[in-house]
């Protein structure tokens, strides 16, 4: 089994802005914005008390402009709902299963790793604290921006042509062909290694799931020392520094060479935080 540290989510330019950790310890990742998306923000569930994603990015920026497209956040604002993990964010189609789609570079990086059955994706993006105030405003918290590991997904196949793809699946945003090497990896119903836990899910905040180092920048990480000497996409040995390993502001998919410690400390991560 590989791990994949795979970056999703608002960032610098795709958003512009943290996604929120709330007071209660709810993490909502947000979906990056889309000009030819298929789902708006409006119409996204959150995981978060009733509000939808829309409305958490009113409370949160004011609900003006969204960053790289600068464009006002209206109603009809769309996104790229993928990594496709959060079950309640929509109406499913019967016999829904989590998807996650990839092309171009990134995706030639998984095949060239040759992802597929039963390998093991980390979801991580940039979060940050905040606290409702009585209008339903949200107050960010200061120097609570970090990297954190929101949600798994383990692959049961991938599907690479998109002919005679079944309903539940012509909802995702790469069953269009948005790009080269288009591949939408489709979840397992359970975990390969406890059927009691489900394929795919999203976690609350917990501390074991945090990558950045206390009191350092968002990048540097604190990641196990076993990690140490194994290969990882984008990265080399110079990325160790002294207390710290400098994760890099390029490339999505961070996958670490097959190791019998780092897939023991995945799925502890999952077995300690999955809901």
């Amino acid at each position: 089994m590989k791990v994949i540290l795979s970056r999703k989510g608002f960032d610098g330019e795709a958003g512009g802005y943290a996604s929120p950790i709330f007071d209660d310890g709810t993490m909502q990742s947000l979906p990056i914005p889309s000009v030819g998306g298929n789902r708006c923000f409006s119409e996204l569930q959150s995981v978060y008390k009733d509000y939808s994603i829309y409305d958490l990015m009113h409370g949160i920026n004011n609900c003006y402009k969204y960053a790289r497209y600068k464009r006002k956040l209206t109603v009809r604002s769309a996104c790229h709902l993928d990594p496709d993990i959060y079950k309640s964010a929509v109406k499913r189609e019967r016999g829904w299963r989590a998807g996650f789609g990839q092309g171009g570079a990134a995706e030639k990086v998984l095949q060239r790793c040759e992802i597929g059955h039963d390998d093991l994706f980390l979801f991580f993006g940039w979060f940050k604290e905040y606290s409702e105030d009585e209008s339903g405003r949200f107050i960010p918290i200061p120097h609570s921006d970090k990297h954190v590991i929101f949600g798994y997904m383990q692959v049961d196949f991938a599907v690479r042509s998109l002919d005679d793809l079944p309903n539940y699946m012509k909802q995702h945003p790469h069953a269009k062909r948005v790009c080269s090497d288009n591949t939408i990896y489709v979840a397992r119903k359970r975990c390969s290694w406890d059927p009691s836990i489900p394929g795919y899910g999203t976690f609350n905040f917990d501390k074991s799931l945090v990558l950045t180092k206390n009191g350092e920048k968002r990048s540097r990480w604190k990641l196990p020392a076993f990690f140490k000497g194994l290969d990882i996409e984008y990265h080399n040995q110079d990325s160790w520094k002294n207390g710290y390993f400098q994760s890099t502001a390029r490339g999505q998919e961070f996958v670490i060479e097959e190791n019998t410690k780092v897939t023991k400390w995945a799925q502890g991560l999952i077995n300690k935080n999955y809901k």
